[in-house]
């Protein structure tokens, strides 16, 4: 069955958001549905990944979510996804595509790292929640 790569159509939006939601928890729907990038990998009428990314500077592209779903995962789509976000950002003169990814999530740092993706060093996380997060909106 023939795969493309392309951003959602509108009668998509929903199977896109549901996805995400599943397969990358971690971001809103909100806000995945204003990314201003999008794309999505349709096999035949059915979506089986999805991608999203905005602009962080005006040299860098960055990768907010990735995701294929199973049993299609494994191979090579995710690769496909990350080679169609490299054009967009080329086309859009973008110096690099940067993104995150979980210290113990092994297979994904391997498929990163097979891929030529250099771990960056420079920055540490820091995170407010809760009460914390409450205290520091006062």
């Amino acid at each position: 069955m023939q795969e493309e790569i392309r951003p959602p159509r509108p009668e998509e939006r929903a199977a896109f958001l549901a996805i995400a939601a599943e397969y990358l928890p971690g971001i809103p729907p909100a806000r995945v549905a204003d990314m201003p990038l999008q794309l999505c990998l349709a096999r035949g009428e059915a979506l089986i990944g999805v991608a999203y990314a905005e602009p962080r500077t005006q040299d860098e592209l960055c990768l907010q979510g990735i995701a294929v779903v199973h049993p299609y995962n494994a191979q090579g789509r995710g690769g496909a996804l990350l080679r169609a976000l490299a054009r967009l950002a080329l086309e859009r003169g973008c110096g690099r595509l940067e993104w995150a990814c979980l210290d113990w999530n092994r297979p994904s740092i391997d498929f990163y790292l097979s891929l030529g993706a250099a771990p960056q060093s420079e920055w540490t996380t820091y995170r407010l929640t809760g009460k914390t997060l409450e205290a520091m909106a006062k």
